[in-house]
């Protein structure tokens, strides 16, 4: 290709890059801001949105994750052995990381929740030309922080979906920045009723995520933005409350291990923080 042929199709290129620019500054644009505690599945709900895209994972995003993915498996894996040896447990071929004991310590905050995927498939993951599936990716546990921005085009909408991974103390700093917003998905674990944050050994993890809804549904910049409440993790709350009564947590619940009560009374104490009367849609 000669000097002038390649300087043509540079121009070719630039002009088809600003159409697509040009059609997507004249699409109808849609804000979602995506929150919640960390580990609230809030993580993975972008990455669930993708998956249903017809655009989907690019086969250079599902690649970037490996990296990630090792790294979640080692992290992992001390973890284990940290708790293994806090409980007494001697690892050996029958009485490995996956033993009854040892999985009932999974509610353990030190305990990465995807650990039992990863484990399962480690012959593949360690493969040399291994490249994650979307399945992997959808269980991996990044360590984002900041602010990161997904864009899905879907026709005449381009529906921009912002996460934020950010800590306690820098909430307040970004809680201004969200002006425009159309619609929040606000995510919350219910499993994290008993899990103790470090900041404040008084407070739990559902708790916190009480106290941030609250900062959010009456904040002066979201006074006509509607809320989607996720109430998430049901399986393994579901599995802890006869374990780990709901009342001892929340001294005004009765209704005991039933797990319909006790998602409706989670329910409730979030909408008591409603208090600019938003339209919340829980789910």
């Amino acid at each position: 290709m000669s000097i002038g042929e390649n300087k043509e199709r540079r121009r070719s290129l630039a002009i088809d890059k600003q159409i697509e620019q040009d059609r997507t500054r004249s699409m109808y644009q849609v804000k979602v801001l995506v929150l919640g505690a960390q580990g609230s599945g809030k993580e993975t709900m972008v990455r669930h949105m993708k998956t249903f895209h017809p655009q989907g994972f690019t086969s250079e995003e599902l690649a970037g994750w490996r990296t990630i993915i090792h790294r979640n498996i080692m992290d992992a894996a001390k973890s284990v052995i940290l708790t293994a040896s806090k409980m007494g447990v001697e690892f050996s071929r029958e009485n490995n990381w996956t033993t009854s004991i040892l999985k009932d310590r999974c509610s353990d905050p030190e305990l990465i929740v995807s650990a039992d995927y990863f484990y399962l498939h480690l012959s593949r993951i360690t493969q040399d030309k291994y490249v994650p599936s979307e399945e992997d990716v959808l269980m991996a546990r990044p360590d984002a922080m900041g602010i990161t921005e997904t864009t899905f085009d879907m026709g005449p909408i381009l529906l921009r979906v912002v996460e934020l991974h950010s800590q306690q103390p820098e909430r307040k700093k970004w809680i201004h920045c969200f002006e425009g917003v159309t619609s929040i998905i606000f995510c919350a674990a219910l499993s994290d009723y008993d899990q103790i944050i470090p900041e404040d050994e008084k407070q739990t993890k559902l708790k916190e995520s009480m106290a941030l809804f609250k900062s959010v549904v009456n904040s002066q910049w979201f006074r006509r933005t509607s809320i989607v409440l996720f109430l998430t993790k049901c399986d393994q709350f579901k599995a802890k409350l006869p374990k780990a009564p709901l009342e001892e947590f929340f001294p005004g619940y009765t209704g005991g291990s039933d797990v319909n009560k006790a998602s409706k009374f989670i329910l409730w104490n979030f909408m008591q923080e409603n208090r600019a009367t938003l339209t919340v849609y829980p789910q």
